[in-house]
């Protein structure tokens, strides 16, 4: 949940949400969403003892762990948010 704790650290030190478009705030969300999907489904896999749904989870978490590298472009949590403002600005 990279992307989660940093944008939860900044808001706690600037005390408000950067300003971000209706387009950036969909992906921030969706972004956040997956991040906690991902969670999620890690502390389930590992908490099933059966392995034919411990692979069904780990097929589940791969494939959300694609759609989140398709999201975040595998860029880390600050520099992600820095393109998304940069985004908004342009949009």
């Amino acid at each position: 949940m990279n992307f989660t704790e940093y944008y939860s650290r900044i808001l706690e030190i600037n005390g408000q949400h950067p300003n971000l478009s209706f387009e950036q705030h969909k992906k921030m969300f969706n972004i956040i969403a997956l991040e906690m999907r991902m969670d999620e489904l890690n502390r389930i896999e590992y908490a099933l003892k059966d392995p034919d749904l411990q692979r069904k989870i780990y097929q589940r978490s791969q494939s959300v762990q694609s759609q989140l590298a398709k999201l975040t472009d595998l860029s880390h949590a600050a520099q992600l948010l820095e393109q998304m403002i940069e985004a908004s600005q342009r949009e």
